[in-house]
């Protein structure tokens, strides 16, 4: 989900990853999917949120060792693609405050994790 507080609009833009080994695996693709959905809609100063604490450690801390390919190649797709961005900033959130989630309910949620 793309929302910009300038125009005041939310852009929503959903991928299948498919062959995901896992549901860590589409946390790091949907980061590196979403930065390319943002750039592609002109957004250059991002903020991106996300519940997946493995990810956001992976992202936050260069030095972390990911033990997943998955994760290395997405981590160096998102880290060239952040290079294109003015500002990017990254938090943690909890799940329950997870807005990108409610797109799914609870229910497509179990489903696709």
């Amino acid at each position: 989900m793309l929302t910009t507080e300038t125009h005041r609009y939310t852009l929503s833009h959903m991928t299948k990853i498919p062959d995901a080994q896992d549901s860590t695996e589409t946390e790091w693709a949907s980061i590196h999917h979403g930065l390319l959905f943002a750039l592609e809609n002109n957004e250059r100063n991002i903020h991106i949120e996300n519940d997946n604490m493995s990810v956001i450690r992976g992202l936050m801390l260069s030095d972390s060792i990911l033990k997943n390919e998955y994760a290395k190649y997405n981590r160096y797709m998102i880290m060239n693609t952040v290079a294109k961005t003015y500002w990017t900033a990254i938090r943690w959130i909890p799940r329950e405050l997870n807005a990108s989630d409610k797109l799914f309910g609870n229910k497509k949620r179990r489903q696709l994790r």
